[in-house]
């Protein structure tokens, strides 16, 4: 649909994707530094760093594939782009999307009733 608004930003969803992205760089940064971490607050403190920085990683790519869903069928629809497109495409498939891929809803701009399909 030429025009639409993208379905997650239509939806109010971006936060939900961009939050804990934004956190990966610091678990990142956390992981690169490990050895300075260790050589000042000692191995044990570090290895604790090193798994919170890993748990928080993981949280921050597996959150955003259950919570970014479809406000009418609950369909999960980051994870069904990461698992039915191409490894090349899923991003770009997700941003372009302007309606529900199961059940059709397409969220109204601000001001229209929302269309059922």
């Amino acid at each position: 649909m030429a025009g639409a608004r993208a379905f997650i930003a239509a939806t109010k969803q971006q936060w939900k994707v961009a939050l804990p992205l934004a956190g990966l760089p610091a678990c990142a940064l956390a992981v690169l530094l490990e050895e300075s971490i260790a050589a000042h607050v000692g191995t044990g403190a570090a290895l604790a760093v090193m798994a919170a920085a890993t748990g928080l990683g993981v949280l921050g790519l597996a959150l955003p594939c259950v919570s970014v869903r479809c406000p009418r069928c609950q369909c999960k629809l980051l994870r069904r782009a990461v698992h039915r497109e191409a490894a090349s495409e899923w991003l770009l498939w997700l941003v372009r999307l302007d309606r529900c891929p199961e059940c059709q809803f397409a969220p109204a701009a601000p001001g229209l009733a929302p269309s059922d399909g």
